[in-house]
């Protein structure tokens, strides 16, 4: 369907491999650490094939984001890009960090979130908690073991783990997190030992988490399905979910 050899029709139409999607509630970013862009939604789309405002060339390229307030970071490959203003005008990035915060590699980071006190950053083996926004020597306040740790989510009560191939979300209550601390977890085959609640929940491949205003939301990947609870405390209880995207129910 292209009028010519050199036009490039995943690009011209805006299609988006692997994203990566962010919200303020008014706003809509997305990186695509394929496609090597992050794009700019001014307001949220209100139809299909709606084309974004802006289109950042993003090197390396971004595979996590993360918005809160009025901030969003993109993090890439050994760099992270922070706007303390929301790009909705085609700003450039306010900071660009790379390399390390604080002893931990940029490399590594798997997984990043954000909340009113918090930066939170994981990598496969470990969770680090920053004390507000790092710069390049500022060491995470604390470190938790976290096995198998990829996306995070925090509300500011809560900070929620998606641990992929473990098959569960771990849950921390953020005024209790210690390098001691013991999740809650929802779902999962992994080991007991990781904390004394645990739900009869079972899932395939949890690949991200989101905590928000109370409520907690999980991609069960391997299933093809989106689980909400309303309160994050129904989840930690083994309650089931009170919203199913992709099935009709929690059955497997």
């Amino acid at each position: 369907g292209a009028p010519d050899l050199e036009t490039d029709t995943l690009a011209t139409n805006f299609i988006v491999s692997n994203p990566a999607p962010v919200s303020n509630g008014k706003s809509l970013f997305v990186g695509s650490d394929f496609d090597r862009k992050l794009y700019v939604w001014k307001s949220l789309p209100d139809q299909s094939g709606a084309a974004p405002d802006f289109v950042y060339t993003m090197s390396p390229p971004a595979g996590q984001l993360a918005v809160h307030g009025n901030v969003l970071v993109a993090l890439g490959r050994e760099v992270v890009h922070v706007w303390k203003s929301l790009p909705v005008d085609g700003r450039l990035p306010d900071q660009s960090l790379t390399g390390e915060l604080g002893g931990v590699e940029l490399s590594k980071i798997r997984g990043l979130a954000m909340d009113d006190r918090h930066v939170y950053l994981s990598d496969w083996e470990h969770v680090y908690v920053y004390a507000g926004f790092p710069d390049s020597n500022t060491r995470p306040e604390v470190t938790i073991e976290a096995e198998g740790s990829l996306g995070l989510s925090s509300d500011g009560e809560y900070l929620v783990v998606a641990a992929g191939d473990k098959h569960e979300a771990r849950i921390y209550r953020v005024a209790d997190l210690s390098a001691r601390s013991r999740p809650a977890i929802v779902g999962g085959r992994g080991d007991e030992r990781l904390s004394g609640l645990r739900s009869e929940m079972r899932f395939n491949m949890v690949m991200a988490a989101s905590a928000s205003h109370g409520s907690l939301f999980l991609a069960d990947s391997g299933n093809h399905r989106v689980l909400g609870w309303r309160r994050i405390e129904d989840a930690i209880a083994g309650k089931d979910a009170d919203l199913y995207l992709g099935a009709e129910d929690g059955r497997e």
